[in-house]
């Protein structure tokens, strides 16, 4: 082949050798395979409608550099291009190169394949039989989906979704019977409490058809109000069960959640599950937590409150529940910061007083407390 004798271009200038690489970019793109295949038109175009600086160029300037970039690149194009020719000179077209055989093992795999029947008939005397070989242990599936690297994952292989937050799982069952280890016999000096408590309580609860078949609205709540440690929650518990019936007890304060609209669901979830144990007997004790008077509120959330117990409390009438009576006994140390709309009728307007016990009470309460004491013969309790 005979060599060109013709000079070949050169890029002396950094603008070339900017140029140089974008046009190289270009020709590597499978639109431009080849630099014979770009023009001078299709560079600048590229160059203008990109982010590159070299587009607040002159025109004429990069039109020239361009120029030259494009005959360096067909120079270096038919250079590779005479180079590969020297390399296949002396190669006849015509006859090809012998082929090895280098795949005698693949097909001797192939034939053992086509025949199974030798590879898995016994063979007689074999030194074989005789050669004791270990077993192979398999993990079953189950164990290999119960690793901890699949525990977090479904059977599908797929991740499990998240829990959300507040999402604790399953609910336990509470235990709703009445309560036991406590008996009115145990408690002394609350006669009249007792007596009051089965008028508005014991009676509406056992007799319910009476209230509804003379249209008397029994109460729906009671308030037990007193000093603290004079016997309040003790009561309310003895009576229950005194009288036998599903018994709900709660801390006011437990109702009281941080979330906006968590408070008022709690109070709704325990009213709807003491319609469906009903007849039941509720037990709110330190109510005047949560049902402070609305006009000193400082927080909204606490009106709402208080606005979730009454609508609650409306709805315990005989009519809504099924003839099944709700009753709600509260208890407190502060009746006169509860809030009024909550001891009007039909809500917790009977009201139970436990004041300072007088002379005979104060002798029931010191027999209540030595009943199960050893005491000596010439000791009385009378005052």
């Amino acid at each position: 082949m005979v060599p060109r004798t013709t000079q070949r271009p050169t890029l002396s200038q950094a603008l070339d050798k900017e140029i140089y690489q974008i046009v190289r970019k270009l020709a590597d793109d499978q639109q431009y395979a080849s630099a014979n295949k770009l023009t001078v038109s299709t560079v600048y175009d590229w160059i203008k409608h990109s982010n590159s600086s070299l587009k607040r160029r002159p025109k004429k300037l990069l039109e020239s550099c361009i120029e030259r970039v494009l005959d360096v690149l067909k120079s270096e194009e038919l250079d590779d291009a005479d180079s590969l020719e020297g390399d296949f000179e002396g190669i006849d077209d015509s006859v090809p190169p012998p082929v090895k055989d280098h795949n005698i093992m693949n097909r001797s795999i192939v034939r053992m394949w086509a025949n199974p029947t030798s590879a898995t008939t016994p063979r007689e005397n074999s030194p074989m039989e005789s050669t004791p070989t270990d077993p192979i242990h398999t993990i079953p599936i189950s164990e290999s989906m119960n690793s901890p690297a699949k525990a977090d994952r479904n059977a599908t292989g797929e991740p499990k979704p998240k829990r959300r937050k507040g999402d604790r799982g399953p609910v336990k069952e509470l235990d709703r019977k009445p309560p036991t280890g406590v008996a009115l016999e145990d408690l002394g000096g609350v006669d009249d409490v007792i007596l009051a408590l089965n008028e508005a309580v014991a009676m509406p609860m056992c007799y319910p058809k009476l209230y509804l078949r003379r249209g008397i609205d029994p109460p729906r709540g009671v308030l037990l109000h007193g000093p603290p440690g004079c016997g309040k929650t003790m009561i309310a518990h003895a009576f229950a069960a005194e009288i036998g019936v599903s018994y709900i007890p709660l801390s006011a304060p437990s109702l009281v959640a941080g979330m906006s609209g968590e408070s008022e669901k709690k109070i709704r979830e325990v009213f709807e599950e003491a319609k469906k144990l009903a007849p039941c007997l509720v037990f709110i004790d330190e109510i005047d937590v949560i049902m402070g008077k609305r006009e000193s509120a400082q927080r909204e959330m606490e009106k709402r409150i208080v606005a979730q117990m009454l609508t609650c409390m409306d709805d315990m009438a005989l009519e809504k529940t099924g003839g099944k009576p709700v009753i709600i006994i509260a208890a407190t140390n502060r009746p006169d910061s509860l809030d009024p709309a909550l001891r009007r009728a039909g809500r917790f307007n009977k009201e139970i007083n436990l004041g300072v016990p007088n002379e005979q009470a104060r002798e029931k309460i010191l027999q209540a407390l030595t009943k199960k004491l050893d005491l000596p013969e010439d000791l009385t309790t009378e005052l």
